[in-house]
């Protein structure tokens, strides 16, 4: 049996996700990211090419409050990027919407 369902456009976004080594749980937290984004930009899936996200820790392992630091960076069609910046006091909470 021949399946006749045709897709007729794929929608493909670019999710990268970077932290840096310091970063505990660095594998949950990309998932974690990962999901947050796509989540939050699905609606507009046609529009966004690309998402990057850094995250770092900014005191290393000194500790500290909103020493955690998330940067997002989507790439629109047709248009500039738009960056933002979140500080938190851990990792986890730097990249809820």
């Amino acid at each position: 049996m021949v399946d006749s369902t045709r897709i007729t456009h794929v929608i493909l976004m670019k999710i990268q996700i970077n932290t840096g080594q310091n970063i505990d749980g660095r594998a949950t937290m990309s998932r974690h990211a990962e999901w947050v984004v796509e989540n939050s930009l699905s609606h507009l899936a046609e529009q966004v090419t690309r998402v990057e996200s850094h995250g770092s820790d900014e005191n290393n392992k000194k500790g500290g409050t909103g020493d955690k630091r998330c940067v997002l960076a989507a790439r629109f069609k047709h248009h500039q990027p738009i960056a933002v910046t979140t500080d938190a006091g851990s990792a986890h909470g730097t990249s809820n919407p």
